[in-house]
């Protein structure tokens, strides 16, 4: 059969070929070659090279790459059983409009001078319009010189404006908003057509504020105000090789230093290596080491070993954010998620330098980002890759080496990025994120027994000392202060402590929903054992208590007060001297964080509701999103009492029959003081009020000083006077409240009119009486 077979027909001419690129004569491997008539085509291999076998003719020969413009054509006549060579070169010009800027993140520094060079192209020749325009990142447009060119001159926002320094003397933490990242888009039109190129700038890396450096990556320093800064490295330790073959030589230093005479001095890490960061003006100094990310898996880290922390290992392993990362590129995420959303949800992903985090480890080993999220793609991740994928021990705990901080600056590294992460700016509005007395001596946050509702190390280190997880230290009770809180926690120092921050509530090794350190059930001194179920608000419960029991007869011997923040006493209906109530109506249906954190209502957002914590902006205005779920008509929160409590003819609203029993109440107990004619020891001081000194209540007179006993302490009531100590009690308890009564209307009204009945007999207003409320 083999000799029936047709012989191939015999083409009449050949044509071999090259196709060339424009620039630099570059053979243009997988170029396609037509010839017309008759449309035949090639495609050029590496070399470029391609063959056309067509009959004998005149032949018009074209070559096309996508994206480029074709090739002049070439003509050309090819007789029967000759041979053509031809060259075809591919033009330096796009087959559209187009326009080019720099890709990946341009690194700028903070109030620097930027110049963006964009290169647009048309074929055709045409005029061309630049539009420059910024999609992302804090608003820098009144810089921009140069709109209607192709170069774009701007300049980044200071270090003041984006990153807002604390102030306060040590490594300065950098937030996602800190970091001022600024889309800058360029949109070119020829009048018919336009294309658009976008660029990235960024000034600074985020940062928790550690004394840690990683490899390339620039850090701040904050001076906390000193007039004069002069700034130096000292006890520089030589670099230290990463192994024992390689590394830098001996002799180098591991870290620059600019901008040493300026409060912000910039740190640059390059080896291994410790040094002193020194400000010569104060003498004080801060001590940093220089390392790169270690991975949890990585044979030199120390996180997760069994003789390590294995416990938080296995802790850390079942959150969200050990596995973000890989529910992402596996599809579970949806297929929006790219590498901007990574830099959170991995190791040290920092396009500012090499640091020896994810995306160098991506790059050095070939991974890429895959083409579709779909499952499986987390197991064709390179095993050193993995190592750094995910949120794991050092994000949070600093490159290099372990080490432990309290401040917002480690969350915010990632949850301070508005619109979409507003947590940390909401944190910032609310009075968690201030100190009561700024650091003061006698601020709270300084004082032991107090620091451990008053700053994020003692909240810290009380709920560590609860659950076993810290050693307490006994020491014996100051006389005259609060027997409930916990006097075994020391206060942090001056330099260290941080207000009420993320770690207070948080715990990033928690297995309850939002990470939170406590949920479920809780207790308050004034409810004795009996327990709250009070669901994510139990953190709440553990500070916001009066941290005292009016019933037990310690408290009303050694004549304590209700502390500042009473709120789920009143809430509960338990912290009074005598009313109490088994189920006050908000609390049968709502917790604190149904209220305070509910979603503002328009033009409140970052303002109340949320992380601020506030149901009024510190603007005044109300947010009445807390109370419209339950009561349809609400104005500023005044809602219609139950019945004329006061006794004033009228029924009012809740906070105005509040108002109005407070005033009987306050006009009663201040004649009653003025009948018991109380004077101090000396008798030149008369009591015309009461106050609280050292956590009890003492009385004052007219200038609102304490009056003193012959021993010399603040003057209380006598025994015989145990009446008005407890109306005075209740008074303070309903004011630390802070609510008007609106956390439990009813139980407020009751406390205040068993409070009048107290000092006023049958002589109280004809008032409806307020009832107590429960089963």
């Amino acid at each position: 059969m083999a000799g029936c077979e047709q012989p191939p027909a015999q083409l009449e001419g050949r044509i071999h070929g090259t196709v060339i690129d424009a620039r630099d004569e570059s053979p243009v491997d997988g170029a396609s070659v037509t010839a017309d008539p008759g449309g035949t085509g090639a495609t050029a291999d590496e070399d470029g090279a391609f063959v056309l076998d067509l009959p004998a003719g005149r032949y018009s020969l074209v070559a096309s790459k996508p994206g480029r413009r074709s090739s002049e054509p070439v003509e050309l006549v090819i007789a029967r059983g000759d041979t053509a060579d031809v060259v075809l070169t591919i033009p330096d010009l796009p087959d559209e409009l187009t326009v080019r800027m720099p890709i990946g993140v341009v690194p700028a520094g903070y109030d620097e001078l930027v110049t963006l060079e964009a290169e647009a192209v048309d074929p055709e020749g045409d005029s061309l319009t630049y539009t420059w325009r910024q999609l992302r990142g804090p608003d820098i447009t009144p810089s921009f010189e140069g709109q209607g060119t192709p170069a774009l001159t701007l300049r980044t926002l200071s270090i003041e404006e984006v990153v807002r320094p604390e102030g306060r003397f040590g490594p300065m933490p950098i937030s996602a908003f800190g970091q001022g990242e600024y889309g800058i888009e360029l949109e070119v039109s020829d009048g018919e057509h336009t294309a658009t190129a976008q660029a990235a700038i960024r000034s600074g890396s985020p940062s928790g504020g550690w004394p840690r450096l990683a490899f390339g990556i620039d850090a701040y320093f904050d001076c906390g105000g000193i007039a004069t800064p002069r700034f130096r490295i000292e006890s520089a330790t030589p670099c230290i090789p990463e192994d024992p073959d390689g590394g830098p030589p001996t002799d180098c230093t591991p870290v620059e230093l600019f901008d040493a005479d300026t409060c912000t001095p910039r740190l640059r890490g390059h080896y291994y290596g410790s040094f002193e960061l020194v400000e010569q003006t104060s003498g004080r100094q801060v001590h940093y080491l220089v390392g790169r990310w270690f991975g949890v898996n990585d044979a030199n880290s120390s996180c997760v070993r069994p003789e390590c922390h294995l416990i938080a290992g296995e802790k850390w392993e079942r959150t969200r954010h050990a596995s973000v990362f890989t529910r992402a590129i596996d599809g579970e995420l949806g297929p929006d998620y790219g590498p901007a959303c990574a830099r959170c949800h991995t190791l040290g992903n920092d396009a500012a330098g090499r640091n020896a985090g994810f995306d160098d480890v991506s790059f050095e080993s070939g991974w890429r980002w895959p083409e579709r999220f779909e499952p499986g793609n987390w197991d064709a991740v390179p095993d050193e890759v993995k190592d750094l994928a995910n949120v794991q021990c050092s994000n949070c705990h600093a490159p290099g080496m372990f080490w432990k901080g309290y401040g917002v600056g480690v969350c915010a590294q990632c949850h301070d990025a508005p619109p979409t992460y507003t947590k940390v700016a909401e944190w910032r509005a609310s009075p968690m994120s201030r100190f009561v007395r700024s650091l003061a001596e006698d601020d709270p946050a300084l004082r032991k027994g107090c620091t451990r509702c008053h700053s994020a190390q003692g909240a810290v280190a009380a709920w560590r000392a609860e659950h076993g997880s810290a050693t307490a230290r006994p020491d014996a009770l100051i006389d005259r202060t609060i027997p409930n809180l916990d006097e075994t926690i020391d206060a942090p120092s001056v330099d260290e402590v941080q207000p009420i921050t993320c770690v207070a509530c948080h715990d990033v090794k928690s297995d309850l929903p939002r990470m939170l350190r406590v949920r479920g059930v809780e207790h308050i001194p004034s409810m004795g054992t009996t327990p709250i179920d009070a669901g994510a608000s139990a953190v709440c419960l553990r500070c916001h208590n009066s941290q005292v029991d009016p019933t037990d007869p310690e408290t009303m011997a050694r004549r304590l007060a209700p502390m500042q923040g009473a709120q789920s006493d009143v809430f509960y209906g338990s912290g009074a001297t005598e009313a109490r109530d088994e189920l006050p109506q908000h609390a049968s249906v709502a917790v604190c964080t149904d209220c305070h954190m509910k979603a503002p209502a328009a033009g409140l957002e970052g303002a109340a509701g949320g992380h601020t914590f506030l149901v009024r902006a510190r603007g005044g205005r109300a947010n009445l999103a807390a109370c419209s779920g339950c009561h349809e008509e609400v104005d500023d929160f005044d809602v219609e009492a139950l019945g004329d409590w006061d006794g004033d003819g009228s029924v009012e609203s809740g906070r105005a029959e509040y108002r109005g029993l407070v005033a009987v109440v306050q006009e009663a107990l201040a004649g009653a003081i003025d009948t018991a004619a109380i004077i101090d020891c000396t008798g030149g001081a008369r009591a015309v009020w009461f106050s609280e000194v050292d956590a009890r209540i003492v009385l004052v007179d007219g200038a609102g000083e304490p009056l003193v006993d012959c021993d010399g302490w603040p003057l209380v009531f006598a025994d015989d006077q145990l009446a008005l100590h407890r109306v005075a009690f209740d008074l303070l308890l309903l004011e630390r409240d802070g609510s008007e009564g609106l956390h439990a209307p009813r139980f407020a009204a009751r406390v205040l009119q068993l409070a009048a009945t107290e000092l006023l007999g049958d002589a109280v207003p004809e008032w409806d009486l307020a009832e107590r409320s429960g089963p």
